[in-house]
């Protein structure tokens, strides 16, 4: 969009000549507005607005120094704006501070862009003090459908200036749709009201408005109507901060520059006093996050505050509120009861008589209680109300998921996302991973406040090097990496949201892990033998940030974990060693000689060119390598071992939506399968499958069961065909003897992949049997509606 307010184009005589050839040349240099010198009071930083056009329309950006090191210059980036059009008067346009109060910027932009305060009038002004808007016509309640939100206040904003954008209430906590804008500094608003803009353009506007004629009751005889208020990106303003430590004094100048997109440049200096700051601010209570327990469960939650100052402070509970004669917004719910330390903020709420559900009460701090003539006492006391969900019985108050992915998986700026990402089903000793933690709430209309939670990995295969915190969870980050133990405790985060993972899955954490190198042989019996113990675990933390809180946790996740192929020589690196082990290789049959198995990395059966052309891909390859090592397309499918294969020729495997088979069905298998194995066998020769164990994991490619190392895995759905889970495993009168896909009684059956045939397939390689037989029990794949019996 177009902004109004046009200045003529003038600048510094110094820049004139440099001016004159751009011109020349059809390109122009930006037009810097001057800033006038100024006063500043240390220990209350100022926003200074910076105002530039340019002729050909190009982008600006700005950067600011000092001459002093006492005075800190920060040019704030990062922000949208807000243009409010004013019917009659034209328009005022402020920086939004988005990201130092998202709660009243996300509010105030959510109503602006709906169109709420189109048609709604400047009903209040107050020369030397505000204007104020957003209520509604001819009612002043300011009201919106989004209803009230907490107050949210950082020790940078101030209302210090004129054309400071802050929010409007009748009590703490109590902010909507109402704003205002100030004329002048106005510090008794500091830590009472919360800001969320800077005027930048259009103060010609904004003080029209405050010399308007008004009634007794402040209003204007002739209210100024808002036709629209947009929210865009300004390439042409800016808000600069200028900072300086309580109690220094002095002087500086600082210089601003201009830049646009061609490079053209304009500069401006200016002069700052620095000046003691005699304001003595109030306290204010840092954000509560909601605290989660159980029935009857006390909690305890560790208030904190800010005092610019360093006064001492006061907590207030109900009964202090009530002993000094200040308000107390609500009562406090029956079978609920709290008690705050009144000076050191340790807080305790105890729930009682099985009270169950979400409830609400009030805390405060201050540092004064005596009160000026006239004066409220509540004006010297922030209150915060503190939300609290008492966990029923059963009760999970979230859900937590995991994902292991290669790189970072996508979400939105939230870190929300539709559907999980699907994990990776390998990673190698040279590679890294990222294990992301998912939130979803599981209580109705409520999303998860945050979260607390330890992580375990094999510590022997992996490292943690990185703890990356998603966006939504910014608030109380903390993190311990343990790597000789293989743990990060207590990672924990509260939300800036409250809606995080109430529709959907929000991310919370990703944990970088690196592999450790020489933890497996490369050529193991003519397998790679990848490792398939449980490799990740997430837990509930000890350290918990939200005592109570109840968590679905994701069971501990198994990942083949592969050796290097290429890596022949087991050096940690792919080298001249490897080089000269591949060249005795090549050429020759496997079996030819011991190390033609290693180096057939396309498992065609010999050493060939398919060969060196991988190896030569990853020539000089280490962990530091970027990006992930070059494998045959049938890696690791063909490589994993003693596993059965589903039959070619059934595709559609990843669009199968077949569930998994019930688990309570799987043991009744197992031990019809040994039966049939010790049926089959000398006496005695089954007892090894006695000290089996089983999972069922998500196999990779067309795999449904795989033996390594006294484990057989079961893929979850027979890579996406199904199971047929025998109801009578003892009788097989759903087949027909050696059937192939035909005779068969039971459609179920013929549809689906046998999880006897399978579980007995795994327990034959177990007892020492290989892939022999296309039509035998230890055949290699196997297709919907067959069983085999040994």
């Amino acid at each position: 969009m177009a902004f109004a307010g046009a200045r003529p184009a003038h600048r510094p005589n110094t820049l004139e000549a440099l001016e004159d050839r751009r011109v020349l040349a059809g390109v122009a240099d930006p037009v810097l507005d001057p800033i006038d010198d100024l006063v500043l009071l240390a220990g209350s930083p100022l926003h200074v607005p910076l105002n530039a056009t340019d002729a050909d329309g190009q982008a600006i950006s700005f950067a600011a120094s000092s001459n002093n090191l006492n005075l800190a210059t920060e040019v704030i980036s990062g922000n949208r704006s807000a243009v409010i059009h004013i019917a009659g008067f034209g328009e005022m346009i402020f920086e939004l501070f988005e990201q130092r109060a998202p709660r009243a910027t996300n509010h105030f932009i959510a109503l602006a862009e709906s169109g709420f305060y189109n048609g709604r009038a400047f009903d209040n002004v107050i020369d030397g003090f505000t204007i104020g808007a957003g209520g509604i016509t001819d009612d002043d309640s300011g009201n919106s459908p989004l209803g009230q939100f907490d107050d949210q206040f950082h020790a940078d904003l101030q209302h210090n200036r004129t054309g400071v954008l802050t929010t409007a209430k009748g009590f703490d906590d109590s902010n909507d749709a109402r704003f205002l804008i100030t004329e002048g500094e106005n510090r008794d608003l500091d830590f009472v009201s919360t800001i969320f803009g800077q005027l930048v353009d259009g103060e010609d506007v904004r003080d029209a408005i405050s010399n308007l004629a008004t009634d007794a009751n402040d209003r204007p005889l002739d209210p100024p109507v808002i036709e629209s208020i947009d929210i865009v990106h300004d390439n042409r303003n800016g808000v600069l901060m200028l900072k300086a430590p309580e109690g220094f004094t002095g002087e500086a100048i600082v210089t601003v520059v201009a830049t646009d997109a061609h490079g053209g440049t304009a500069q401006h200096s200016f002069q700052v006093d620095i000046q003691p700051d005699s304001f003595d601010s109030d306290p204010f209570l840092v954000d509560i996050p909601r605290l989660e327990t159980s029935i009857d469960t006390p909690v305890t939650h560790q208030l904190g505050f800010v005092d610019l100052e360093g006064d001492e402070t006061i907590f207030f509970d109900d009964d202090l509120l009530l002993a000094n004669g200040l308000p107390l917004p609500t009562p406090t719910p029956a079978d609920l009861t709290y008690s705050i330390d009144q000076f050191t903020g340790e807080m305790i709420v105890t729930p009682s008589n099985g009270l169950v559900g979400t409830y609400r009460f009030w805390v405060a701090t201050g540092s004064r209680l005596n009160t000026f003539p006239g004066e409220p006492k509540e004006a010297f006391i922030d209150y915060q109300q503190v939300e609290i969900h008492i966990a029923g019985p059963g009760e999970t108050t979230m859900r937590v998921d995991t994902s292991l992915v290669s790189a970072p998986s996508t979400t939105t700026a939230n870190g929300d996302r539709a559907e999980l990402p699907d994990s990776t089903t390998w990673v190698d000793e040279f590679g890294e991973a990222w294990l992301e933690i998912w939130l979803t709430s599981q209580v109705a209309s409520e999303g998860v406040p945050g979260a607390s939670l330890d992580v375990r990995f094999d510590a022997l295969r992996f490292a943690a090097r990185q703890v990356v915190f998603g966006p939504t969870f910014s608030g109380n980050q903390a993190f311990a990496i343990d790597n000789a133990l293989g743990a990060v405790h207590g990672v924990r985060a509260t939300a800036n949201r409250t809606d995080a993972g109430e529709t959907q899955p929000v991310l919370f954490a990703r944990v970088r892990l690196e592999a450790n190198l020489d933890v497996v042989n490369n050529a193991i019996d003519h397998h790679l033998k990848p490792e398939s113990t449980p490799l990740f675990a997430v837990h509930a933390s000890d350290t918990t940030l939200f005592d109570g809180a109840t968590y679905e946790l994701p069971a501990a996740q198994s990942t083949a974990y592969f050796p290097v192929m290429y890596d022949l020589d087991d050096s940690g690196s792919v080298g001249f060693g490897d080089l000269a082990i591949f060249t005795g290789a090549f050429l020759r049959p496997v079996g030819s000689d011991p190390g033609t198995f290693a180096a057939d990395f396309n498992h065609s059966g010999r050493v060939e060119f398919g060969d060196l052309s991988l190896f030569t891909a990853n020539f000089l390859a280490n962990r530091g390598t970027a990006g992930q090592l070059d494998y045959a397309n049938t890696f690791p499918t063909d490589w994993l071992g003693d596993g059965l294969q589903l039959a070619p020729g059934f595709t559609g495997l990843q669009e199968s939506a077949a569930p998994p088979f019930p688990l309570e069905d799987f043991a009744s298998i197992v031990v019809v399968a040994q039966d049939i194995w010790a049926d089959a066998l000398p006496a005695g020769s089954e007892a090894s499958l006695a000290s089996l164990s089983f999972q069922i994991a998500d196999l990779p490619g067309n795999l449904i069961g795989l033996y390594q190392s006294g484990v057989i895995s079961i893929d979850r759905n027979a890579a996406g065909v199904g199971w047929f889970v025998d109801a009578s495993p003892r009788s097989a009168n759903e087949y027909s003897t050696g059937a192939e896909n035909s005779d068969l009684a039971d459609a179920d059956a013929a549809a689906r992949v046998d999880l006897l045939t399978t579980v007995l397939h795994e327990m034959g390689h177990a007892l020492g049997f290989d892939h022999n037989a296309v039509d035998s029990i230890m055949s290699d794949t196997l297709a919907p509606g067959v069983r085999r019996l040994p």
